[in-house]
């Protein structure tokens, strides 16, 4: 073939003016792993005798000539895929070859990005003097992101609230609203995963626009208060914080404090305080989004019609009738009614304390009895009645909270007490109190 030349391959036994290749044989071990072994074969020109060799075309001009430890050239047999093979087994390696580039691509970023001359790239008329920091490019694209401005020399933090930007609610996008109204002050704060924003907002006034925080919600926020709100946080931020507490036990405070950093980490620019909003607005929405799973948004009594313990999920390995257990199984032989038999276990952690810090009426329960825990005003009657009730002392050294009468001072539950399946930890509905008394 035209650019190639062919080379004869046989064991390295060569003659020493014979050209070497080095080449990398990969196989796997019995345990599965990947083995690599080194070796070399001897390259001479073709000759006519070639029934004992074996033939290979090599491209004269993608081989790529180096030096061995003698200073001998030798041919590299080392192709696209040995070098993505050791690209992906090395990244550290390859890395180190373009870390430079990567160094001036993100300086740049911190300039005007290639835009030396100040015009706008895309109306060619006017200055390229605001910038986003978060758009691919650096364009503006999304009411919600970080927007900085160039004063001559570096980039300064500013708003698209301070450059006239304004959401209208209740009209689709681009729609002007005949009847657009501030909230009160022009105030509004919107909590985002990419931190805390201060935004222009107006909402509808027209004579069928919806109320304020129903605006509100149908364009993806969820409103801090229902009447005037004057914060708000994005359902996606919601649902990251919900997915981080559960997988990192990632705090309230310690995510907001995140999201406040990532407007402003050096802390001389002030971010607004909306840490008891941003609760607030937490507990509703996953209130929200339990009943909803629990399907009361599709039965005719709504959400006022919950049943006790109706919210919870039931384990789904355990026996449960109606659900999982075959038809007539009560009425089976005796010798295979072990296998229907359901398996619970009673704990307790009398370190969950939780001190009196508010009322039932400045903080109401948003579903009491709906799910796990049990309904608060009748447990807090059964407590009553059997406060008064003595208990003989723990001669068990492991038991000091049984003894210790003061445990419950100041507290409003000084543990928790539960009841779930032994086998898969799950707990059952309507199964959670908490304790008053230590262990009694």
């Amino acid at each position: 073939m035209p650019g190639k030349k062919k080379f004869t391959f046989r064991p390295f036994d060569a003659d020493e003016d014979d050209t070497k290749a080095q080449y990398d044989h990969y196989s796997k071990t019995a345990t599965g792993q990947l083995k690599s072994t080194t070796g070399f074969v001897a390259i001479k020109p073709l000759v006519s005798t070639m029934s004992q060799s074996s033939n290979v075309e090599l491209p004269t001009t993608s081989d790529q000539a180096t030096l061995d430890e003698d200073g001998e050239s030798f041919l590299s047999m080392s192709s696209e895929a040995d070098v993505g093979r050791d690209t992906s087994n090395h990244p550290l390696r390859a890395w180190f070859d373009v870390r430079e580039e990567i160094l001036t691509e993100d300086l740049q970023r911190e300039g005007q990005m290639g835009f030396d001359n100040g015009i706008c790239p895309h109306c060619t008329s006017m200055a390229a003097a605001y910038r986003c920091k978060e758009c691919e490019g650096g364009e503006m694209r999304n009411g919600l992101h970080m927007i900085e401005w160039w004063n001559g020399t570096n980039f300064e933090h500013t708003s698209l609230k301070a450059l006239g930007h304004r959401f209208q609610l209740g009209h689709p996008i681009g729609e002007p609203c005949p009847k657009p109204v501030k909230p009160y002050n022009d105030d509004f704060v919107v909590i985002h995963t990419n931190g805390v924003h201060e935004i222009g907002l107006s909402f509808c006034k027209c004579f069928n626009a919806a109320e304020r925080h129903t605006q509100l919600l149908r364009y993806g926020w969820f409103p801090a208060t229902t009447h005037q709100p004057r914060t708000a946080a994005s359902l996606n931020v919601l649902k990251q914080f919900q997915v981080l507490s559960f997988e990192s036990k990632c705090s309230a405070f310690e995510f907001y404090q995140g999201l406040a950093r990532l407007g402003d980490n050096t802390g001389i620019r002030p971010v607004r305080d909306r840490y008891r909003a941003f609760l607030t607005m937490v507990r509703e929405y996953r209130h929200i989004k339990m009943v909803k799973r629990a399907g009361r948004g599709h039965d005719i009594t709504g959400i006022a019609g919950t049943k006790s313990g109706e919210c919870a999920v039931l384990c789904p390995a355990c026996p449960q009738p109606c659900y999982n257990l075959p038809k007539g199984w009560a009425d089976g032989p005796k010798e295979t009614q072990w296998i229907y038999r359901l398996f619970l276990a009673i704990d307790a952690n009398f370190r969950l304390k939780r001190r009196k810090v508010s009322s039932e009426s400045a903080d109401p329960s948003v579903g009491s009895g709906w799910a796990y825990f049990v309904e608060q005003a009748p447990y807090a009657e059964h407590i009553k009645k059997i406060s008064e009730q003595s208990q003989a002392k723990s001669t068990c050294s492991s038991h000091s909270a049984v003894n210790n009468s003061r445990i419950s001072d100041g507290l409003a539950a000084s543990g928790v007490g539960s009841v779930g399946c032994a086998r898969h930890d799950c707990f059952q509905p309507h199964s959670i109190g908490d304790l008053q008394k230590g262990e009694r």
